[in-house]
């Protein structure tokens, strides 16, 4: 079993490992390191969804629905629930943001762009001036690795791209925080194409291993900084 082959594996399911991938591990002090990386992160989010929920967070769902003029009437009382827990997870401050699923986004980038807004006032202040090796480290997960600084990094935290786990990455940009978002090659019935709003814009990168997306401030040069990043990534094999 080869490197790629063996955190894919890993990030499917690290909860559940069976003796080819255990014994690769106590071989491999990195590949063990990596396990742990990934059910310590399962395991906090089995913590998170044990939380209570808040007993004013049916008024504040309903509120957020309006500023947003999202039309939910047609949806079942499951998705309610659904969208209940997601609210949870968000209002906790977990470090695990969540993209919302509701089936009026139809771009990939709408998905994106609202998850940046959603989480602005939270990455505002966030600093945590993470250095390559960590957010590599990462990134092996999806079979890929920066070559070289791509400059100042405030965080990097995974999040969910509708049912797709992705790595999302805060980064300097010449008018501000540029948001990547790296994922798994997704089979979303979605636009992929590039939009902006008064504010931001946001575009996307099919390759060949992995999409990748960009959120940056509309003043930006979105299509420099996708040729900085991409230029920097490195497959593994």
């Amino acid at each position: 079993m080869d490197d790629l082959e063996f955190r894919r594996t890993v990030f499917a399911d690290p909860k559940h490992l069976d003796d080819e991938i255990k014994q690769a591990a106590q071989a491999d002090i990195g590949k063990k390191r990596f396990i742990d990386d990934m059910q310590n992160l399962e395991n906090n989010i089995e913590q998170c969804m044990k939380v209570d929920v808040p007993e004013d967070l049916a008024s504040r769902i309903i509120l957020r629905q309006s500023l947003e003029e999202h039309k939910r009437e047609q949806k079942s009382k499951m998705t309610w629930y659904m969208a209940t827990a997601a609210s949870v997870a968000f209002a906790i401050g977990i470090g695990f943001s969540q993209l919302s699923t509701s089936p009026e986004f139809t771009n990939i980038n709408q998905l994106a762009m609202q998850h940046v807004y959603d989480d602005a006032m939270y990455h505002a202040s966030l600093d945590l001036d993470v250095p390559l090796n960590e957010v590599n480290a990462k990134l092996a997960g999806y079979g890929a690795e920066f070559t070289d600084s791509i400059g100042h990094i405030y965080s990097a935290n995974y999040c969910q791209m509708q049912a797709i786990r992705a790595l999302h990455l805060v980064v300097d940009g010449q008018q501000g925080q540029v948001n990547i978002f790296v994922m798994p090659k997704a089979d979303l019935k979605l636009d992929w194409q590039h939009i902006a709003d008064g504010k931001m814009q946001s575009k996307a990168s099919r390759l060949e291993v992995v999409d990748v997306i960009y959120v940056a401030p509309k003043q930006e040069n979105i299509q420099q900084v996708q040729s900085h990043i991409e230029n920097k990534l490195k497959w593994r094999t």
